[in-house]
């Protein structure tokens, strides 16, 4: 797919101020939720729970923390699959293709659209978080290994 048939990444007015939201309104599924900037820490989780604009969940206000602490102008939200779901066992047992391409073309977007920094974590409760992070062109390809940050988890 070529960067140039991509959705336009737009910020809206939301509580609290500007915020990327796809789609624009609280649906069974979300491609994005994020802060506006140009230079996103951009975090990829599982799947989004019920988090929207103004109104964050705890893994949501931990990225939040996280770009904050580490110099990046704003974060940005994706899920590996875009329904939204507090329990994974309510979660399609069949992905949803549709879902799944858009959900792509979103991701395409932002990493076309922005200066991101890809953020992949695995943690455990109450153990050590390793985050690494990767700088992204804007061609929607991954560069170079940017950094390794060490953060605890709280719980």
């Amino acid at each position: 797919m070529l960067c140039e048939t991509l959705p336009r990444l737009e910020a809206d007015e939301y509580p609290g101020g500007l915020w990327y939201y796809e789609p624009h309104t609280y649906q069974p599924y979300r491609y994005v939720l994020g802060r506006v900037g140009r230079r996103p820490l951009v975090c990829i989780g599982i799947n989004p729970s019920t988090a929207q604009p103004g109104a964050l969940d705890p893994t949501l206000k931990s990225v939040e923390r996280l770009a904050n602490a580490n110099g990046f102008d704003s974060w940005i939200m994706f899920n590996v699959y875009p329904q939204r779901a507090t329990n994974p066992n309510d979660m399609d047992k069949t992905p949803d293709r549709t879902l799944c391409d858009e959900n792509l073309r979103w991701l395409q977007a932002v990493l076309a659209q922005t200066e991101p920094t890809m953020w992949a974590a695995a943690s455990r409760s109450g153990t050590s978080l390793r985050v690494s992070t990767a700088r992204t062109s804007r061609r929607c390809s991954t560069r170079t290994a940017r950094s390794s940050i060490r953060n605890r988890t709280t719980s």
